[in-house]
């Protein structure tokens, strides 16, 4: 079973880190730094007003979570997209890492497409097309699905 649990959170006032201490059953590992700038006031790539923590915690984060086994994360996001691509180019064995989507989204639906479960299923991608394809999110190759 789990025993040591990595966590990475944005919460910036201390309830989630607050919450896992009355957690026993588990061994925490998670990042110690100032988390009052993450408060939401907007996206974080277009604020004036973050200082070193911010891309130096994602950095480290990144590199603390693609140490899992699984990932149970918000695959909205490119930054949980990124751990999970690292996690896949560092396993062992030819098996995918398990994950459990927090927010709903999937590899084989990014956030900028349509995602009913009738949708997903009529593109048939297979997942280590979805893994390869949306790992290179990065930019240039991201198309944004625009309904009018």
């Amino acid at each position: 079973g789990v025993v040591t649990v990595l966590l990475a959170t944005d919460d910036a006032n201390g309830d989630v880190l607050r919450g896992i201490q009355r957690e026993r059953d588990f061994n925490w590992v998670y990042l110690d730094f100032p988390r009052s700038q993450f408060r939401k006031r907007g996206w974080m790539e277009f604020r004036k007003d973050l200082d070193e923590h911010a891309p130096f915690s994602i950095a480290a984060a990144v590199e603390l979570l693609s140490g899992g086994d699984m990932l149970v994360g918000n695959m909205g996001s490119h930054v949980s997209r990124l751990v999970y691509d690292k996690m896949v180019a560092s396993t062992l064995t030819s098996e995918l890492p398990p994950f459990i989507s927090v927010d709903g989204y999937g590899m084989c639906c990014d956030f900028t497409e349509e995602c009913t479960k009738e949708q997903v299923k009529k593109r048939n991608r297979p997942i280590r097309d979805c893994i390869y394809w949306y790992g290179k999110c990065t930019g240039g190759d991201q198309w944004f699905y625009h309904r009018g």
